[in-house]
């Protein structure tokens, strides 16, 4: 268990994330909180922030895993379902569209899964029938 100094809104976190703009924590209660630069909405608490100081928590509960990338964010809940928020302009939430969103949506195809990963701007999903699945910026292949 990690205590989080100077959060007064939570006093413990059993996961920290932390992407290229925002950092995210898992509290014992399966709950996220997020903090720092969230002005594409990977928070997933439904809007956007320019800068918190003071977490914020998320719309999920029985969140498990988390992955933060560059604009975005991966929960992964108990069920093995997947939810995503953020900046989506490389398709990196793979929910089938470029559009932006900063309440959690489900990306298309993936259900029972075990790991969630980001990047830069994409994101993977190891699913519990041996496959990995990928979405977003594909520069290089």
């Amino acid at each position: 268990m990690l205590a989080l100094v100077g959060l007064s809104n939570f006093s413990s976190a059993q996961t920290i994330a932390s992407g290229e703009e925002g950092s995210h924590a898992i509290c014992s209660d399966s709950i996220v909180f997020s903090w720092g630069q969230g002005g594409y909405g990977q928070f997933g608490d439904g809007g956007t922030h320019s800068q918190s100081t003071t977490p914020i928590q998320s719309l999920l509960t029985g969140i498990t895993a988390i992955a933060a990338g560059a604009q975005h964010c991966l929960f992964l809940k108990s069920d093995g379902n997947v939810w995503t928020a953020g900046g989506n302009g490389s398709g990196q939430l793979g929910n089938g569209t470029i559009t932006s969103t900063s309440t959690p949506v489900t990306p298309t195809g993936i259900a029972d899964a075990f790991a969630i990963g980001t990047g830069y701007m994409f994101s993977f999903f190891m699913k519990n029938d041996s496959t990995i699945w990928a979405c977003g910026l594909n520069s290089y292949g």
